[in-house]
């Protein structure tokens, strides 16, 4: 990936750097934490961005959560929380609303059950539904932790939180679709590197300001609008309530 990006702005050397982990092994992300702890001083912008979408049924992580609940949620809420004290320490060092935390959503949010999550069988393991139901379920939590985040934080006063649609693109997300709508896709989709223009508006524009926790954008830097019941609070809350509990023994 370095390579690629030393190419791509045609630069012998990119002052870029890499640390893995794998948001599927709830065990991988503290020991990357520590290590981006041991290189850097200050943490000014969290962009959650790696996602996984309609896997095949029965896909699950190391910790057996279905794959997206685990990758597009529960992963990310833990590296959240372990970047929590450097990141909230920065900001209290910049402006306010230079601080951003961007939790990358998508219009899958619609295809989530009512009030977001399925919560008498979150991993659907004994519930027939269709496969964007379960990818809309994670999307839709994603809302939730942009607009719950500075709610479980008020001491973060500088920080922003949002979501986003980055759009429709075309990128091996759709690895899993079937050859029909694998070709629409190719036909119908933009390129992946337009889903930067949303999440770099997100991360940086000026126009956005600590007054707008919460806000939802679409592709591409557009203020777009999430589900009314995934605003909600109780709802909100109790999803967030449930990433804390089950990620506190990997902290």
């Amino acid at each position: 990936m370095k390579e690629e990006v030393r190419k791509e702005y045609k630069k012998s050397k990119i002052n870029v750097h890499f640390i893995q982990a794998d948001l599927g092994d709830l065990t991988s992300i503290k020991p990357a934490v520590e290590k981006f702890l041991s290189q850097e001083n200050r943490l000014d912008i969290i962009i959650h961005n790696a996602g996984v979408m309609t896997p095949p049924r029965g896909s699950e992580t190391k910790q057996g959560y279905e794959l997206q609940l685990g990758t597009n949620n529960i992963g990310p809420h833990l590296l959240q929380k372990l970047l929590d004290p450097i990141f909230i320490h920065t900001s209290k060092t910049n402006k306010p609303g230079e601080s951003r935390v961007v939790w990358v959503s998508s219009t899958g949010q619609f295809f989530a059950p009512e009030g977001g999550v399925h919560w008498k069988d979150i991993n659907y393991k004994n519930t027939k539904a269709d496969k964007f139901q379960i990818y809309g379920q994670s999307k839709a939590i994603n809302i939730m932790q942009a607009i719950q985040w500075p709610k479980f934080h008020p001491e973060a006063e500088n920080v922003l939180s949002v979501s986003l649609c980055p759009g429709g693109l075309r990128t091996e997300l759709q690895r899993h679709s079937g050859s029909i709508q694998s070709f629409l896709a190719g036909a119908m989709l933009f390129p992946a590197r337009m889903g930067a223009y949303t999440e770099l508006t997100a991360a940086l524009s000026p126009s956005l300001t600590v007054k707008d926790q919460g806000t939802h954008l679409i592709s591409f830097g557009k203020i777009g609008f999430a589900r009314d019941d995934l605003r909600k609070d109780e709802n909100g809350r109790k999803a967030w309530e449930f990433l804390d509990q089950e990620v506190a023994k990997y902290l």
